[in-house]
């Protein structure tokens, strides 16, 4: 019983790991925005942002801390079915080696 318990101890702690890590992830995309907010209406200037995402045609212009990054979206668009194709197939070799386990 005590492995059980150690065991569910760890996880409940892992788990509250991860609650924390969201948290402050959040907090600080939180504070960044109000951050901007403030900078942006103390300097007067609108335009320009911390962070921010546009979707301009066929491409995003993503701006970070004054600089502008464009990227086409076939781009991501292409990086995206190829985590999915990743994906199927660890789950088709997972499915195959799962099967294997189950059967001896």
């Amino acid at each position: 019983m005590e492995r059980y318990e150690r065991k569910q101890r760890q996880k409940s702690k892992n788990k509250l790991k991860v609650f924390f890590i969201l948290a402050l992830v959040i907090g600080l995309i939180f504070g960044l925005s109000l951050l901007d907010d403030i900078l942006r209406n103390m300097t007067d200037t609108k335009e320009q942002q911390i962070y921010g995402i546009k979707l301009e045609d066929d491409s995003y212009t993503i701006q970070l801390f004054g600089k502008d990054y464009t990227i086409d979206q076939e781009i991501i668009n292409s990086i995206i079915n190829n985590i999915k194709s990743a994906g199927e197939n660890v789950i088709d070799i997972v499915d195959k080696y799962k099967d294997k386990i189950l059967n001896k």
